[in-house]
């Protein structure tokens, strides 16, 4: 029959055990916990690294499309400058409904040339068809350079608005990329708060795995004593009941040896890194103390 001492030393035995294996799960859960997080981490981090990477771009083509239409729009200012410096054409006097269109200055000539040719008249009369003529030349040389002034005046306006269409496009453009820019800079921002957040997350994860290994080790150090002073009281035990020592001896062979081949399976299963049951735990203490 055990005394009182073994009895309350067999029950604190078991109570140390028990509490091994729930800090042994609480732990692993923890270690899992602080793993899982950290893989989550690594994870979106290469997310942000790949959109930070886009909005940089993003950012680049911005800065170049506006270095673009700056050149353009300073190409327009250019253009509308040399445009002001063109006399505008004056409109030609409606006159009255049905009235004859004036005849162009080189059909007039023509005629007059023609008219002086093939007429006889005097040499007064000649002589004032001539001025006319050499009028006319000169409103013809006006109206010469009045019209090429008048049509590179309308190529400068078309290339003008042409220019302008540029700009506005580029404009239009730019804003697109810099909309999109903006959203992956706030999609980084978000994703760095949340990884801020996890890994506050998994630090208070490997604190509880830490202090939980602590205290395991601090259980595991008792649970050794209570055992290491139990085998001290097995010698009077022994000696208190001599008829059963030699059945003891036996039973403890015969233990050791199922122990060593238990030992050898835990041993086994550490190695394939697979989860220990309790009673695997039980067979590392005992062994543990050899």
């Amino acid at each position: 029959m055990a005394t009182p001492e073994l009895a309350e030393r067999k029950k604190r035995i078991a109570e140390l055990r028990n509490q091994l294996n729930e800090l042994a799960e609480q732990k692993e859960k923890a270690f899992q916990e602080k793993t899982a997080l950290a893989r989550t981490i690594g994870e979106q981090l290469g997310s942000v690294k790949g959109a930070r990477s886009d909005r940089n771009k993003l950012t680049s083509d911005v800065k170049e499309l506006k270095q673009q239409r700056d050149a353009v729009n300073e190409e327009i200012k250019k253009k509308i400058a040399i445009a002001k410096t063109f006399v505008k054409a004056p409109e030609p006097h409606p006159g009255r409904p049905g009235r004859r269109r004036e005849m162009p200055p080189l059909e007039k000539i023509r005629q007059i040339e023609e008219k002086i040719e093939t007429e006889v008249m005097s040499f007064d009369k000649e002589k004032k068809l001539m001025k006319e003529i050499k009028d006319l030349k000169k409103k013809a040389e006006e109206e010469k350079g009045r019209v090429a002034a008048q049509k590179q005046r309308y190529d400068l306006e078309r290339e003008i608005q042409e220019l302008k269409k540029r700009s506005n496009d580029i404009h239009q453009q730019m804003q697109r990329i810099a909309q999109n820019s903006q959203e992956k800079h706030e999609a980084v921002l978000a994703s760095s708060k949340g990884i801020d957040e996890l890994k506050a997350r998994e630090e208070a994860a490997f604190k509880r795995f830490t202090e939980l290994k602590q205290k395991f080790n601090d259980v595991n150090e008792q649970l050794k004593a209570e055992l290491d002073h139990m085998k001290g009281l097995m010698p009077a035990m022994q000696e208190k009941r001599p008829e059963r020592y030699e059945h003891r001896q036996t039973r403890k062979e015969r233990d050791d040896a199922d122990l060593k081949t238990k030992e050898h399976e835990v041993e086994e299963k550490i190695r394939r890194g697979e989860k220990l049951t309790t009673e695997d735990l039980l067979v590392y203490q005992e062994t543990s103390k050899r």
